[in-house]
């Protein structure tokens, strides 16, 4: 894998194997939490549905359809 073969950085010092793997982990995080943003907007309900939805006082169904989205995608699996 990658590794921090020469550090030369003044006045920082060379983070260690469990400094580098707790970064590592908290990217993969943030990067499986924003795929699942991605995926829940991609499924959400237009702007324009949502306009409709509340014009025609239609917010009820429109709360249905969105939070079978987030069941669909939820951010627990991360």
């Amino acid at each position: 894998g990658d590794y921090i073969s020469v550090w030369n950085v003044s006045g920082v010092d060379k983070p260690t194997d469990e400094q580098l793997n707790a970064f590592e982990s908290e990217a993969d995080a943030v990067e499986a939490l924003n795929q699942v943003y991605a995926n829940r907007k991609a499924e959400y309900p237009s702007i324009q549905d949502c306009v409709h939805a509340i014009l025609d006082d239609d917010l009820e169904n429109l709360q249905i359809l969105r939070q079978a989205v987030k069941n669909k995608f939820p951010k627990e699996n991360n």
